[in-house]
């Protein structure tokens, strides 16, 4: 159980709390203030806040990832600028998410996004160095990074923390699985960078044309780069989308579950 100073707590985000959880996230960021706005607008669930004397100054949560087992995204994950070096120095946030993580979710692993902008939005400030190097002090791995993400010369990092000290075989006892695209949009907080959408289908391998179809589509949209993530073990829609000129861009390890990865493609438009 992590022991927090006097004065200070954890607790769930509630709607009183969102205007300040968001003025915080704006000071680091004025692109993640955006989404987080948009997100919270929808669901505040597994949305945390830490206070100092009833006053905001942290702001962490997760999303589960659809598909995957145990799995989660981490939400944003900011301290305030003048919090006590105390804090910063024990990877506070970190400690207190993944006891959330292990209480409340029985998480098997959580994978954080990080990007190497810097915006000062209300004069806050955060350099992508001391972020990445706050992650890996605290146990994080890198798992792959996608040049031009955001933008041309603006990369995205996927880090993972293991939270479960259980672990499966990394011998998947999986059969294939057949995937099928049925939507494609663009990427929050990129610039013209888009996904595309898949789910499980049975009997139906990824057609031919339908690949096709979603470049064209998202060209037509005047798309810079597509990417989409697919299991480890749709073997026939990897083979296709490679085939129709996708590139591998990297690895997720044990994403969907332990032993079943997920595997990254990009197709530069």
């Amino acid at each position: 159980m992590n022991t927090l100073p006097d004065g200070f707590n954890f607790r769930a985000l509630n709607s009183i709390d969102v205007s300040d959880a968001l003025h915080l996230i704006k000071t680091h960021n004025h692109d993640d203030y955006e989404c987080a706005a948009e997100s919270y607008s929808k669901s505040l669930n597994d949305q945390f806040v830490l206070t100092r004397n009833n006053e905001v100054v942290g702001v962490t949560g997760f999303r589960r990832i659809p598909n995957a087992q145990k799995a989660f995204w981490l939400s944003w994950s900011y301290l305030e600028p003048y919090a006590s070096i105390e804090l910063r120095n024990r990877g506070i946030l970190f400690d207190l998410i993944c006891e959330k993580l292990r209480d409340v979710g029985h998480a098997r692993k959580v994978f954080a996004m990080i990007s190497p902008s810097v915006d000062s939005g209300l004069g806050g400030g955060h350099s992508y160095g001391g972020a990445l190097a706050s992650y890996e002090d605290y146990g994080f791995q890198t798992e792959l990074t996608h040049r031009d993400y955001y933008d041309k010369g603006e990369s995205m990092t996927v880090l993972s923390h293991r939270i479960s000290a259980d672990r499966l075989s990394r011998e998947p006892a999986v059969e294939p699985r057949e995937v099928g695209i049925f939507d494609s949009d663009e990427i929050a907080e990129t610039d013209d960078a888009y996904y595309l959408d898949w789910d499980f289908v049975d009997g139906t391998p990824l057609p031919e044309n339908g690949v096709e179809h979603w470049i064209e589509t998202v060209r037509g949209w005047e798309g810079r780069v597509v990417f989409i993530g697919v299991p480890s073990n749709a073997e026939h829609a990897i083979r296709e989308l490679i085939k129709q000129g996708f590139t591998r861009d990297g690895v997720l390890t044990d994403f969907y579950e332990d032993g079943l990865d997920e595997v990254r493609l990009r197709f530069d438009l």
